[in-house]
């Protein structure tokens, strides 16, 4: 059992994107990834729709462990028919909540999605998502919160999900994530949540030059996740996490 697991593991890490084929580009993506136990139940990926014209998703399977992680198998199977359609991220939601239970109707398949088109060269962002938690973009120590666009993955086949688009014209910090990076107790009776995650990575760009001086730029994220997890009760995460980081 031991032995299949550690299979699953190093099967689930060979699919994860190589960040390294995005060095010296007009941006910078750097990733957190921490399953809770040897496999995970989140996943993301990476998808070069044109020049400078990159696609993010992150899944993110309801519940846990083995169960979770079998589930991002079939996941990622229909996922792939639809990544590299050059759609609106809201039309590839909808088509796949459809195909996933008109396939898998019996299967109890659900996860939440989040889907961003970023157009580094126009200097726009389309974006749609499925139950997924709220995400943040920070330009010029403003906060900017992406909101929810539609219910959970698997669930109502006849959903709607909205698309949401809009410019930048400074650099930016843009942080995409799954639940686990805010969903822990920080004493017996608090959680931590979105609003005090915002506000942390605000606060983590602005003391990290200061704070860190000994550690080079791209420890920036290492350092980040360090900060978050002294919030928590038990000083570490208690789901499985993705973080990512995409800066310009």
């Amino acid at each position: 059992m031991l032995k299949d697991l550690e299979m699953a593991k190093d099967l689930q890490l060979s699919m994860l994107p190589d960040l390294k084929k995005y060095i010296n580009r007009p941006f910078s993506i750097d990733c957190f990834y921490k399953p809770l136990s040897q496999v995970s139940g989140d996943f993301y990926d990476i998808i070069e729709l044109g020049v400078n014209k990159i696609r993010f998703v992150l899944i993110d399977a309801v519940g846990h462990g083995i169960q979770a992680s079998l589930q991002t198998m079939a996941i990622q199977s229909e996922l792939s028919r639809y990544l590299n359609i050059n759609e609106k991220p809201s039309e590839i939601i909808k088509t796949l909540n459809e195909r996933i239970i008109s396939k898998y109707n019996n299967s109890y398949i659900n996860f939440t999605c989040s889907l961003m088109d970023i157009d580094f060269s126009k200097k726009s962002i389309d974006y749609s998502s499925a139950g997924h938690p709220k995400q943040i973009f920070i330009s010029e120590g403003q906060i900017k919160i992406i909101e929810n666009h539609g219910p959970v993955i698997g669930y109502f086949p006849d959903a709607e999900f909205t698309n949401e688009s809009f410019h930048w014209k400074e650099n930016f910090d843009l942080f995409l994530f799954t639940d686990g990076l805010f969903e822990f107790f920080m004493d017996d009776k608090n959680m931590y949540d979105e609003t005090m995650l915002s506000s942390e990575l605000l606060k983590c760009l602005i003391e990290f030059p200061h704070s860190a001086q000994n550690l080079s730029k791209n420890k920036f994220l290492e350092w980040s996740i360090d900060q978050i997890k002294t919030k928590s009760i038990y000083n570490d995460f208690m789901d499985d996490v993705i973080l990512l980081h995409i800066q310009v």
